[in-house]
């Protein structure tokens, strides 16, 4: 199928009818320019490998493969990073989203496919860091935000 522009790289579930989700792309206006968007699709995930006797590897993949999605924010404003919180907190409390782990589920594209995936992904702790005030009000250091999936 291959990227959409109209759907960009990722966008958060923004709407849930009980049986289809709507999304909202993330603005580029969050996304710090220069590589600053990472998604790792399809990420393998092992359990209990190990190397034998022979130093030969002995992997036990696990089926379900774990997409993870991580940016840094360019410098925002205040009302920036409101908007930026609101939309991902809005994204929480659709479908199987849960605001207490901060679940959501996103639209992402996968390079592996060449076609978008869904998953549902919770969001660590981000840490807002302070870079003055303008007209009165915080400017934010660039954020990093990371999403990982279940």
């Amino acid at each position: 199928m291959g990227y959409e522009k109209s759907k960009g790289l990722v966008a958060v579930a923004s709407g849930y009818d009980g049986s289809s989700y709507s999304y909202t792309r993330l603005s580029y206006k969050y996304i710090q320019p220069n590589g600053a968007l990472a998604i790792t699709p399809d990420q393998i995930q092992d359990l209990d490998s190990y190397r034998n006797g022979n130093g030969i590897l002995k992997r036990h993949v696990l089926p379900n493969k774990v997409p993870s999605i991580e940016w840094s924010t360019p410098y925002l404003r205040y009302e920036d990073k409101c908007r930026l919180i609101a939309l991902i907190n809005k994204a929480m409390t659709y479908g199987t989203g849960v605001k207490n782990q901060r679940r959501l589920r996103a639209r992402y594209y996968n390079d592996w496919s060449d076609d978008y995936d869904t998953h549902d992904f919770y969001v660590p702790d981000v840490q807002f860091q302070y870079g003055g005030l303008y007209h009165g009000a915080p400017m934010y250091l660039p954020i990093k935000i990371q999403m990982i999936g279940y």
